[in-house]
């Protein structure tokens, strides 16, 4: 559950920081151009390292002096603690990404997600990557005008592409696929198991004929 969120340096933003309620559903209103879009983008680049610029240094708030820094907080997390505190930004050496534990350190890298321990740990505790996340959590800028304005009998299909349903249909391939190998080999075990006990009869029989 999304607890905090801080931004400093994040492009229109300065310094914000927004806490979010438990147990109750938040909305984002404002005429465009106010940051809406910025807000949302902070939580895709501080949990996953993208952006809307694939150069980070784009980013940075014009004008700014200092680091820029995405931090969010999120409680009730599973796996090795309560509460996950992730850190991701840029400074003069460079990009970095922190996580925290109930207040404990845990894992730090760099900024790009690939080949990097803290990014690792954040889709192992979450049990989610980008693409589930996306899937799933985040119905990207400007989808809803894209399904509005085809025609009423092509919105099914459409709403198919949003959703990705060939994603969906890729994990229920792989997923079919495992089940099968996973069938297989259960197959051959129970097939050895069985000869071996019939193994072990023959071997019970043997045994009586050369005590007689």
């Amino acid at each position: 559950m999304l607890k905090e969120l801080q931004v400093k340096n994040f492009l229109s933003y300065k310094d914000e920081k927004i806490i979010f309620p438990s147990n109750a559903t938040m909305a984002l209103v404002g005429d465009n151009g106010v940051g809406k879009s910025s807000l949302l983008e902070a939580i895709l680049f501080c949990l996953f390292g993208v952006g809307r610029y694939d150069e980070f240094r784009r980013l940075v708030r014009l004008g700014s002096e200092g680091e820029m820094k995405t931090e969010l907080t999120l409680s009730d997390v599973p796996g090795p603690g309560r509460i996950m505190r992730v850190e991701r930004g840029l400074k003069t050496g460079g990009g970095y990404t922190r996580v925290w534990i109930d207040d404990s350190l845990v894992e730090k890298g760099g900024a790009k997600p690939t080949s990097n321990k803290a990014q690792d740990f954040i889709n192992a505790t979450l049990g989610s990557d980008l693409e589930t996340f996306n899937l799933t959590s985040f119905f990207g800028l400007g989808w809803t005008d894209v399904l509005m304005q085809v025609k009423p009998r092509e919105r099914l299909e459409t709403l198919q592409k949003l959703a990705k349903i060939e994603v969906c249909s890729g994990f229920n391939k792989n997923a079919h696929d495992k089940s099968k190998r996973f069938i297989q080999a259960a197959d051959r075990e129970k097939r050895a198991i069985e000869i071996l006990l019939e193994s072990i009869d023959d071997i019970d029989e043997l045994s009586q004929i050369l005590r007689k």
